[in-house]
């Protein structure tokens, strides 16, 4: 009555908050809202259930198993853990040991039977035929694990919060069997793992835990009811201020968006502009570059004209024999002005474009109009194969001549006799220095060097007379 009692108030919370949250009490995201609250009331409940059976109801100070060893009679009686077991838990029980069994008959000899917790022995002694049931648990058990070589069993049993009893009756002892020689069997308990929230739906001891439960869960309910409704509270503020906030920030995009369309259109017919006056001035630079080209070709051509016309009629300055000589002719002109000639055909010829076209339309033209250049070569020519004439002189130029002849002529006389003079008195201080010498040697040797002297030096003269020349030599 109490858990049915506690099941309908807790469905009449639930549905009082699912429908305060479908009120019109909010006033944005109507959908998005329902959602929200429903969500929240079943994860809610969800939360609390789960809590509060993954915490059965038990005094806070009471202690569970955690590891036993236990022995058995096989008798049938119930043998007892020295504490209960942790319902938030589940154990594993070994169970190993074989009994042996005799039978006394009044009309045969005794025999003896061999069994396990689940197997007996057959006629020959082999463990193979096996009872359902043998080996009993007060708490839910499963086998898991069995092995007859070494006859271990293991079971898993889920805790329920008490004392587990164990009995191994032994249905298959005869009645007149001496029970006081029965064997044990040994059970080792030991709490392996923390039991699933599923396990425990699973389970009988559901109906106990939901049984203390529900009073928390209603409690619960009450103390968070508050919290949820403010929790929604802020939900719909955040949700205003996040609408809010994004239609400010929608705006602002746009208005970002339109800003960049704006700089965009202006950059765009910056660009336009910028390129059309750029085209102008390119178009106004090839109207100039298309302008000087032809103003420079018509001078060309002016030019041109005038060189033509200056040449026409002057055929023999292209005839070598002409050119020839008047270069023979002309020698000594055409050497003096060997610069001017030179820098006039360099001038010519730096009008490369003038060149080009007389080359092309009167080449003629261009040979006649560097017969200067090609004069001057010839006297080039002419002047080192042949000597240059002789010029006669002018009786002025002819008496200027002697009177230089004469004066030049007495001076080298006062030097030879001043030479003789010289040397006459060293060939007298030579001998000096052979004395003492017989005086007819001295006598004959000083005649024989002053004769030699004075002819060497009449010849000197003579030669040097004929080197200068006479005033009617060049």
């Amino acid at each position: 009555m109490v858990t049915r009692r506690a099941c309908t108030r807790v469905e009449a919370a639930s549905r009082r908050v699912s429908a305060w949250s479908k009120s019109a009490a909010f006033s944005v995201g109507k959908p998005y809202r329902v959602s929200m609250l429903g969500a929240a009331s079943a994860i809610l409940l969800l939360v609390l259930m789960a809590t509060v059976l993954a915490r059965p109801a038990h005094a806070a100070d009471e202690t569970y198993l955690s590891a036993e060893a236990l022995s058995v009679d096989i008798s049938g009686r119930e043998t007892f853990s020295t504490v209960a077991l942790d319902p938030d838990y589940y154990y594993h029980a070994i169970v190993t040991g074989v009994v042996h069994i005799v039978e006394h008959s009044l009309f045969a000899s005794d025999q003896l039977t061999s069994g396990d917790p689940l197997y007996l022995t057959d006629a020959v002694g082999n463990f193979t035929r096996r009872e359902e049931d043998r080996v009993r648990f007060s708490a839910r058990s499963r086998l898991i694990t069995e092995d007859r070589v070494k006859h271990r069993y293991v079971f898993r049993l889920t805790g329920n919060g008490e004392r587990l009893s164990i009995s191994f009756p032994l249905a298959w002892a005869p009645p007149d069997v001496d029970r006081e020689r029965l064997d044990a069997l040994h059970v080792v308990l030991m709490r392996s793992g923390r039991l699933t929230f599923w396990e425990r739906f699973s389970g009988e001891e559901v109906g106990t835990s939901l049984k203390s439960a529900l009073g928390w869960v209603l409690l619960a309910l009450v103390i968070v009811t508050p919290v949820i409704l403010l929790i929604l509270h802020e939900i719909r503020s955040a949700r205003r201020r996040s609408v809010d906030g994004e239609a400010r920030e929608k705006a602002h995009r746009q208005g970002q968006r339109i800003g960049r369309i704006r700089e965009a259109r202006k950059a765009r017919e910056l660009a336009d502009e910028k390129g059309r006056k750029v085209q102008a001035a390119r178009a106004e630079e090839e109207r100039r570059m298309r302008e000087r080209l032809a103003q420079q070709e018509k001078e060309i051509r002016e030019r041109f004209t005038r060189l033509c016309h200056k040449y026409e009629k002057l055929e023999h300055y292209g005839d070598p024999k002409f050119l020839e000589d008047h270069a023979r002719k002309y020698r000594q002109k055409l050497i003096a002005d060997r610069d001017q000639i030179i820098k006039e055909y360099l001038e010519l010829k730096a009008d490369e474009p003038m060149i080009a076209m007389l080359e092309k339309e009167a080449p003629h033209i261009f040979g006649r109009a560097i017969w200067r250049i090609e004069a001057l070569a010839w006297a080039e020519k002419l002047d080192v194969s042949e000597p240059p004439a002789r010029k006669k002189k002018s009786p002025e130029e002819f008496r200027a001549i002697k009177t230089t002849f004469e004066l030049h002529r007495a001076r080298d006389k006062i030097e030879s006799a001043k030479t003789k003079l010289e040397s006459l008195r060293d060939m007298k201080e030579m001998l000096d220095q052979f004395e003492p010498m017989d005086p007819e040697d001295r006598e004959r040797l000083e005649r024989e060097l002053k004769e030699q002297i004075l002819s060497e030096r009449e010849e000197q003269n003579e030669n040097q007379g004929k080197i200068l020349g006479s005033p009617n030599g060049r």
